[in-house]
C-alpha cells in the first residue's frame, strides 16, 4: 500500500520529535548540540512549503549563527550527526552547504516512540502548535533559545523538551538528572522574570518574543547575523580572487606549454627520467645548461612568469622521478643576469 503524504510527514515528524535517545555514542557535551542541530534541520524539512521534499538545504554558517556556535564546531557537529545516524547528507557539500535528510535508526524503539508521543507526532506533521511539546520542538529555530544568557543556550531548549516530554533520566540523553533540573529551573526563572506564564501554560512563540527583548537575545542575534554576513562577504571575495588567480595560472601554464616547453621538447626531447643513467644525464645537462643561460635566462624578466616556469619544470622533473630533479632546479640560475660559471652535475 502506497504511503500518503500525511503518512510520510508523520514519519518525519516522529524523527524530529523523538525525545528518547538510543545508546550514548557521543560525549554529553556533544550529544545535546548534535540533537539540537538535527532538530533544526528536521523542523526546516517539516515547515518548508514543498511538502513532498524530504530534504533541507543548510549551510554551516547559517546553523552556526542560529546555534550561537563557531563554524568549525558546527561543522564537526554536522559530521557527527551524519556519522551516528541523526542525519544523512543528500548530496555533495559545496563550501559547507549541503542538503540533508533525517536519519533513521530503524529499530523497535522508534515504533515505541511513535506510540508514546502519537499526539505530538500528529501535531508536528500538520503544523498544529496547540500541542505544547510540538510547539516547543518547532521553536528550536527561534534564536532566543541560543542567545538568551540565562539558561546556557541551546541546552536550555533540550532540557525543556525532556521535561515537557517527561523523558526518563537517561545519561544517553546528554544531560544528567541534576543538570537537567538546573537548566529547567533557569528557563522557568527567565520566563517569570519576563512576566510570562511559562512553557505549556500559554502559546510559546509570543513568550519567546518577549524574552528576546528582556534578555537582549534578539539584539545579540542581530549582531551575530551581521558579523556572519560580513564574514561571508569577505570569504566570497577571497574565493573570487582565488578563482581569478587560479584561472590566470592555468592560462599561463597553457601558454608556457605551447611556447617554452614545446621548444624544450623540440630541442632536447624528453626531460631526465628515473631510468636515465649517469652518462645520459650528463650529456643532457651539458647541452641544456648553456642553452638555458643563453636563450632562457635573459628572458626571465617577469617574476610571475619565472615562478610558473620554475614550478612547472620542477613538477615535470619530479613526475619523471629523476634522482637529480631537485638539484637541477636548485642549480639553474633563475636571476636575469648569470652569476656563476657552468656547474658540473653531481654523481647519480
Amino acid at each position: 500500500m502506497e504511503a500518503t503524504e500525511a503518512d510520510v510527514r508523520a514519519g518525519r515528524a516522529a524523527q524530529v520529535g523523538d525525545p528518547i535517545a538510543r545508546k550514548l555514542v557521543l560525549s554529553p557535551r556533544a550529544e545535546v548540540p548534535t540533537r539540537v542541530l538535527t532538530a533544526m534541520i528536521g523542523v526546516q524539512i517539516l515547515t518548508q512549503p514543498q511538502t513532498t521534499f524530504d530534504t533541507a538545504l543548510a549551510s554551516t554558517s547559517f546553523l552556526a549563527t542560529r546555534m550561537n556556535l563557531g563554524e568549525r564546531a558546527t561543522w564537526r557537529l554536522v559530521k557527527q550527526a551524519a556519522e551516528f545516524g541523526f542525519l544523512r547528507p543528500a548530496g555533495k557539500s559545496i563550501h559547507r552547504v549541503n542538503r540533508y535528510r533525517l536519519g533513521s535508526r530503524g529499530d523497535a524503539r522508534e515504533l515505541e516512540i511513535g506510540d508514546t508521543y502519537a499526539d505530538t507526532i500528529t501535531a508536528l506533521a500538520i503544523g498544529d502548535t496547540s500541542d505544547p511539546l510540538a510547539e516547543l520542538i518547532l521553536s528550536v529555530t527561534d534564536p532566543t533559545w541560543a542567545y538568551a544568557a540565562g539558561w546556557d543556550g541551546i541546552r536550555g531548549w533540550w532540557a525543556s523538551v525532556l521535561a515537557l516530554a517527561a523523558a526518563p533520566a537517561d545519561p544517553a540523553l546528554g544531560l544528567s538528572a541534576k543538570t537537567r533540573t538546573q537548566l529547567r529551573k533557569k528557563v522557568a526563572a527567565e520566563f517569570t522574570r519576563a512576566g510570562q506564564p511559562g512553557i505549556g501554560q500559554a502559546p510559546l512563540l509570543p513568550q519567546l518574543e518577549a524574552l528576546s527583548e528582556t534578555t537582549l537575545a534578539k539584539y545579540v542575534y542581530a549582531d551575530a547575523v551581521e558579523a556572519a554576513n560580513q564574514a561571508r562577504a569577505v570569504q566570497a571575495a577571497k574565493n573570487a580572487e582565488f578563482a581569478k588567480n587560479n584561472a590566470a595560472r592555468k592560462a599561463m601554464d597553457e601558454k608556457l606549454d605551447e611556447t617554452f616547453f614545446t621548444s624544450l621538447r623540440t630541442k632536447f626531447g624528453a626531460l631526465p627520467a628515473k631510468s636515465w643513467d649517469k652518462e645520459r644525464t650528463n650529456a643532457w645537462w651539458k647541452a641544456f645548461q648553456p642553452w638555458w643561460r643563453a636563450e632562457v635566462q635573459p628572458q626571465l624578466t617577469n617574476p610571475v612568469v619565472t615562478a610558473r616556469i620554475k614550478h612547472q619544470l620542477a613538477w615535470r622533473l619530479n613526475k619523471r622521478e629523476h634522482p637529480l630533479a631537485e638539484w637541477i632546479i636548485d642549480t639553474l640560475p633563475w636571476e636575469t643576469v648569470p652569476a656563476a660559471p657552468l656547474i658540473a652535475p653531481a654523481a647519480v
